[in-house]
């Protein structure tokens, strides 16, 4: 699977222009906070939209302004797919994880908003697929507690679990590990590794850590001012 965007949005002190492509993996955007790093997944989600731009995840447009006429005489039209059908999993920077839900509830919710959940067969399929998820990402034991009762390892575990179980066609990462302390950071390192290679979803993956980036990526981009240097 291929993905492609092509964004540019202004921000306050800079504007954010990049096209990008890549396949299968792992793409690490690598720059300075304040780079534009951020601004990229939310335009890709679907939470900004881009001044111009065209995003492609697969054969599916989810995303684009610019009109032009190709070399076949073909007129692409504009595409603003909303967020909760782009089937992209965001991991957000600070967890985002919601404080009056259950471990369980968390990750479930996801589910939940999926128009295959209304149907029994699929209903089912979906839970068992949850019940998988929580038993790989071994927090099975934290499913009737609150996000306040967990510590900083086990909510980063519950909330790429709820990210990974709607089986996303892109996986997006906000500073997956900068709230971890030393000590946890290494055990989350070796289990993300084993994600990775578990799941084998196309990711693009935001640090500002040089070390993370090599660790990680297959593909690395470093980011300054909103282009890639």
């Amino acid at each position: 699977m291929q993905i492609c965007f092509e964004i540019r949005k202004k921000l306050d002190d800079f504007s954010v222009d990049i096209n990008y492509r890549f396949n299968q993996g792992t793409l690490v955007i690598h720059g300075e906070s304040g780079a534009g790093k951020t601004t990229i997944l939310n335009c890709i989600t679907g939470i900004a939209t881009p001044d111009e731009g065209r995003i492609v995840i697969g054969d599916n447009i989810v995303f684009n302004n610019i009109i032009k006429e190709d070399d076949n005489s073909t007129f692409y039209s504009k595409v603003n797919v909303p967020i909760r059908k782009r089937n992209i999993g965001y991991l957000f920077q600070d967890y985002a994880l919601f404080p009056n839900l259950t471990v369980s509830q968390n990750i479930m919710y996801g589910i939940k908003n999926q128009s295959k959940y209304k149907d029994k067969t699929h209903r089912e399929k979906l839970i068992n697929y949850s019940e998988y998820i929580i038993e790989t990402f071994g927090i099975k034991h934290l499913k009737k507690k609150y996000p306040r009762d967990i510590s900083g390892g086990e909510k980063q575990r519950v909330a790429l679990a709820r990210a990974i179980v709607i089986k996303p066609d892109l996986l997006l990462l906000d500073e997956p590990f900068s709230a971890l302390d030393v000590d946890t950071k290494k055990i989350i390192y070796k289990e993300f590794k084993f994600f990775k290679e578990k799941f084998k979803i196309p990711t693009i993956l935001i640090t500002h850590n040089y070390e993370e980036s090599k660790m990680f990526g297959d593909d690395i981009i470093h980011l300054k001012n909103g282009k890639i240097i």
